[in-house]
């Protein structure tokens, strides 16, 4: 059935704007993930979560907001990780600059190329995560242990700016652990917008077939039994039997899903 589906959905492609969109994007996402090329066959597994028991009450939520409301959603979202990661990037190189302006090299920092100093360039590269506040940075930030041991030549000049580099780096510290959970969870659901809005529309050509070909899948019985029976008396359902039924067998109780469990 959903080899069908499928089959029906890249049919369109170039014919329809909106469902081409999603494809590329969602075959990107894959391509950034260094996921499987086809995108076919990930399309096809991605597909099985409609299958899952609680599936429905995820899609019904889904159905709530319509794809434009979504793509703003996920305007601001990608506005947020510009902001972070731009400040970042600002308030980090203010500190290399400073750094480079006076001559100074790792060597000239305590632990050199891994010292306190690091923390900068990582912000920089916005590669930066709340476990780069080490006790390496806190120790300069808070001691003001920035300058290499041994008598280094230039350890007057970075003992000069230290001030400053404590400063900025408090600033980033504070920043970081204001804003990088908001920031992470940003960055996780920006990847999933396209892909949710890709199974929104999957789901809707599942539904335009089931009609056409009269399908009811066994596994959507288990949830139209409930709610036939939810608001029900416990002997509805076994009323309901005795009507056709004369005699009827109930089998072990065993390997139940959640939504069984409640029907009983």
């Amino acid at each position: 059935f959903y080899d069908k589906v499928i089959s029906t959905l890249f049919n369109q492609i170039g014919e329809d704007e909106y469902v081409s969109k999603l494809l590329k994007e969602f075959a990107l996402n894959k391509a950034e993930e260094n996921a499987s090329w086809d995108p076919e066959k990930a399309i096809k597994e991605f597909a099985k979560l409609l299958q899952k028991e609680n599936s429905d009450n995820y899609l019904q939520k889904l159905k709530h907001f319509s794809p434009q409301e979504l793509e703003e959603i996920r305007k601001e979202l990608f506005a947020y990780i510009s902001y972070y990661n731009a400040h970042l990037k600002t308030e980090g190189q203010k500190a290399i600059d400073l750094i480079f302006k006076n001559g100074l090299r790792d060597d000239d920092f305590t632990y050199k190329a891994a010292g306190p100093q690091s923390f900068f360039k990582k912000c920089v590269a916005q590669t930066v995560d709340l476990d780069d506040i080490g006790k390496r940075l806190i120790d300069a930030v808070e001691n003001n242990k920035w300058a290499a041991k041994d008598g280094n030549k230039d350890k007057v000049k970075v003992e000069e700016i230290s001030p400053l580099l404590t400063s900025n780096a408090k600033h980033l510290i504070d920043f970081i652990k204001e804003n990088h959970v908001y920031y992470s969870l940003c960055k996780l659901l920006s990847t999933q917008i396209y892909p949710l809005l890709l199974l929104k529309k999957i789901e809707e050509i599942s539904n335009d077939k089931k009609q056409e070909e009269r399908l009811v899948f066994i596994s959507e019985f288990n949830k139209n039994i409930f709610d036939l029976i939810n608001n029900e008396p416990t002997p509805f359902i076994y009323e309901r039997l005795g009507e056709k039924y004369q005699h009827y067998l109930l089998d072990e109780f065993q390997d139940t899903s959640t939504l069984q469990w409640h029907k009983i």
